[in-house]
């Protein structure tokens, strides 16, 4: 059986799909879920930092 990362990261290794998303000036990088999931938590953790710093609220 093939996990959700495991067909990403083949779809991200095709040539056609690297040169689009490089064409738009992005950077190709795969990560393993846990990587995926330590990026993930350090990213809210500093967008709540930034979010409480100025006084940021949901109307």
């Amino acid at each position: 059986m093939t996990t959700p990362y495991e067909t990403g990261r083949k779809i991200m290794e095709l040539p056609d799909v690297r040169q689009t998303i490089q064409r738009q000036g992005l950077d190709i990088t795969v990560k393993d879920p846990q990587q995926s999931a330590r990026h993930i938590k350090a990213e809210t953790e500093l967008m709540a930092k930034i979010i409480r710093a100025a006084s940021i609220r949901i109307e």
